[in-house]
């Protein structure tokens, strides 16, 4: 079973916010609880500039490494092991962030057999359409739906 990890298995939301903080000293009020984007969700400038460095700079290992888990996921997550479901993360993330990842994920306590990070690569497809195509999971969870569609192409062989 292949699941992506931020909005499904982690609160990528709220570990935003707290990037935030880290970078500007300030947790950020919540705008729209039910935003699909961070930036949506919370009261948050537009950066550029020395200032979207600053930000940037705020997602590294620590970011990647501490993110906490959405509610009830761990536990959905074990009832799908005890099933006989091999589990497997697969994220647009880059390579280089896939062990403090990983790590966070046992640390939660998280059933997770591999991560695998295929970076943000390809413009024509989901960046996680080879990765869905040489597993061919038996069901994929994302909440992105244009990357669903890698998953049907995996599912039917294309």
């Amino acid at each position: 079973m292949a699941l992506d990890g931020d909005g499904v298995l982690l609160d990528y939301n709220l570990a935003y916010a707290r990037a935030w903080a880290r970078a500007f000293g300030v947790f950020p009020r919540e705008r729209d609880p039910q935003a699909y984007w961070s930036m949506d969700r919370w009261e948050v400038e537009r950066l550029d500039g020395d200032r979207l460095h600053q930000l940037r700079a705020a997602f590294d290992d620590h970011f990647r490494a501490t993110i906490p888990a959405i509610e009830g996921a761990v536990e959905a997550c074990h009832i799908l092991k005890e099933q006989g479901y091999r589990l497997v993360r697969v994220t647009a993330l880059s390579a280089r962030f896939a062990a403090a990842r990983y790590s966070n994920l046992l640390n939660l306590g998280f059933p997770i057999d591999t991560v695998i990070a295929t970076d943000n690569v390809g413009k024509e497809q989901s960046p996680k359409a080879n990765a869905l195509h040489a597993l061919r999971p038996v069901s994929f969870v994302d909440d992105y739906l244009p990357y669903m569609g890698a998953f049907m192409q995996a599912s039917i062989g294309l």
